[in-house]
């Protein structure tokens, strides 16, 4: 019967043992799968990075390759349809063709005008012991200019414009199409972390601009 007890407890102890080895077994398991699991991520998060020749003003539409795994757009450019300007892009305007200024020409001031003196004495006192002096006189401005006044003068007519085609359709002339090539992406080799942090610093993405479609020539409306 002794024996019988010692076989039991003996069976019962290595079946503890067994049970505290399979859990630690599972422990440093779950450990290393994990531990293998970041380090494949981390492997395997090679991205491609959008960056594109394309230069100036071009054609493009977003499709797939213009955003990431999540969703975001990544691509520099706007988009924009070919355009090429022809006569229903153009106006008549009137455009100014005069080589001369608006001007109301010469107008008098006061290095046109002299101080003279009147003739005849204005004090009134008339007596022998008296002598006239510049005070006993009056004085006028008197016009020494010999330009007359509006001489030069200049107002824009009919004959100082002429109608010119200008462009008027507002869109910028764009014949070149752009699709994302491999020439486009290059690869990276970062961490989640590390695209975080450059998706944070790279900040808002900006759309570019371009400059307005200007007219053939300078124009402005002559006035009524």
């Amino acid at each position: 019967m002794n024996q019988v007890n010692v076989f039991l407890r003996q069976r019962k102890d290595h079946r503890r043992w067994v049970a505290l080895f399979l859990a630690l077994a599972c422990v440093v398991a779950y450990a290393t799968l994990d531990r293998l699991k970041y380090n494949g991520q981390a492997l395997n998060h090679k991205q491609m990075a959008l960056v594109c020749t394309a230069h100036g003003l071009v054609a493009h539409e977003h499709n797939d390759d213009c955003y990431d795994e999540d969703g975001e757009l990544r691509c520099p450019l706007p988009e924009l349809e070919l355009h090429e300007h022809d006569d229903s892009c153009y106006e008549e305007m009137a455009a100014l063709v005069c080589n001369e200024l608006e001007s109301d020409g010469h107008i008098h001031d006061a290095s046109c005008y002299e101080r003279v003196r009147d003739e005849e004495p204005s004090c009134g006192i008339e007596n022998d012991t008296h002598e006239h002096s510049d005070a006993c006189y009056g004085w006028h401005e008197e016009l020494i200019c010999d330009i007359p006044e509006g001489e030069g003068a200049h107002h824009h007519g009919l004959g100082c414009y002429e109608i010119q085609m200008a462009l008027a359709c507002g869109l910028p002339e764009i014949t070149e199409e752009h699709v994302h090539t491999d020439d486009c992406f290059v690869e990276i080799d970062m961490t989640p972390d590390e695209v975080e942090e450059l998706v944070e610093e790279r900040g808002p993405r900006r759309t570019p601009s371009w400059p307005p479609c200007a007219a053939r020539t300078r124009w402005s409306i002559p006035p009524s």
